[in-house]
């Protein structure tokens, strides 16, 4: 069975190309889709030659300041069904380098869980979460939703983290994309409805069941009757914004479970003061002229997908902002940008 390799790289061509070439003999073919400036797509063109890199396909396209957005149109670079996911700055063990192609030939599955863990010092690695990474593309689907897990159409398989994980080396993580991710947060606004599925899907990435649908196990149904019995309890309406002091406190327990994860006792008391902030944006984004309106773009995003809200799933649409805004500020400020026009052109 061929396994197709999907990185997405921008402007970090050094880290792609160790990653390439750590991987290159192990799948059939390398996809990266490339969001560089000139000088990093050239090189990435001449070290591709130069290093006699056969199976890497080089796509350019456009940056929307994080890969989701563009997840469905990558699949349809890929030239096999089984696609491998890295970002350029991750590393798979040797077992899921040299087995992938084993693992995929057995499978009984859609997709297979990959532990991901967090390397943030040469003595420093955390375990981060399980994430959908190696996959049958013609059983997946993306959202385009930031750090989303995507719909699979069968089992998903959890491999031993022990031997099958990939490496996030946080140590060269740039501090804009960071700030680029903070952006977005304006449109991570729910109702209760929303609120409640965003609760579970954060309580998957940590005890990923088998079958994907935490809701259906006895700890997500137990979750489930505590959020709608509070809410009865604090007569929230299901189609209403959460309130600030929920935002706070969904934001403050994700991020101290990360904390607690890392071992990082400094860092769970810096969860709260961090998470104060952020309610206090939170709250002038609401109280903003846009506001109103961001939060439904918000409510239609969480229920369709930017993908589909933006139609990135289809080739043409992404080929044509890739010429419209090649050699022009992208990245999230475009996202942004085009989610509001899509929804100016639709009121019109």
């Amino acid at each position: 069975m061929k396994i197709s390799a999907l990185v997405f790289s921008k402007d970090d061509t050094e880290q792609a190309l160790e990653l390439i070439k750590g991987i290159h003999d192990f799948v059939d073919e390398v996809v990266v889709l490339d969001a560089s400036g000139r000088q990093d797509k050239k090189r990435l063109v001449d070290e591709k030659q130069k290093l006699g890199l056969t199976r890497l396909e080089i796509v350019d396209t456009l940056a929307l300041g994080f890969r989701e957005p563009l997840m469905m149109y990558a699949l349809t670079k890929c030239n096999n069904d089984w696609v491998l996911l890295f970002n350029s700055d991750e590393r798979p063990s040797d077992s899921l380098r040299m087995n992938a192609d084993k693992l995929v030939e057995k499978a009984k599955c859609g997709a297979f869980a990959v532990g991901i863990f967090s390397v943030h010092s040469k003595t420093s690695r955390t375990f981060v979460s399980w994430q959908v990474r190696l996959f049958d593309r013609t059983k997946t689907e993306f959202r385009g939703m930031l750090h989303e897990e995507p719909f699979v159409k069968g089992r998903i398989e959890k491999l031993d983290a022990g031997r099958y994980f990939i490496d996030h080396f946080t140590t060269g993580m740039k501090h804009t994309a960071n700030n680029e991710y903070v952006k977005l947060e304006m449109f991570e606004r729910y109702t209760y409805r929303q609120y409640n599925d965003k609760v579970l899907d954060q309580f998957s990435k940590i005890a990923l069941p088998e079958n994907r649908s935490i809701a259906k196990t006895r700890k997500g149904k137990v979750l489930s009757c505590m959020l709608n019995a509070y809410e009865r309890i604090m007569l929230k309406k299901q189609d209403k914004e959460v309130s600030n002091l929920d935002y706070f406190c969904f934001r403050l327990a994700r991020d101290v479970a990360h904390q607690i994860r890392r071992r990082r006792i400094r860092g769970v008391f810096e969860a709260f003061p961090t998470n104060v902030r952020y309610v206090r944006t939170m709250r002038a984004w609401r109280c903003a002229a846009t506001g109103k309106e961001d939060f439904e773009i918000a409510k239609e995003i969480s229920k369709i997908g930017v993908i589909r809200f933006l139609g990135l799933d289809k080739p043409s649409v992404v080929e044509a902002l890739y010429r419209k805004y090649k050699g022009k500020s992208q990245g999230i400020d475009l996202l942004i940008s085009l989610l509001r026009e899509n929804t100016s052109k639709t009121k019109a």
